[in-house]
């Protein structure tokens, strides 16, 4: 993840464990979130 996206620590982690309660997804509300709107489909689902 950290390759193919740049976000702070805290960031990268909070990314981690939305996915790891969501079966592995981010849902569309947290793609929401001000520190990851910014992050493609691509990146997202990479």
């Amino acid at each position: 993840m950290r390759n193919a996206v740049d976000l702070p620590n805290r960031h990268a982690d909070l990314f981690l464990r939305l996915c790891l309660q969501n079966q592995g997804r981010l849902s569309k509300s947290k793609r929401q979130m001000d520190e990851y709107i910014r992050l493609t489909e691509a990146e997202i689902t990479g």
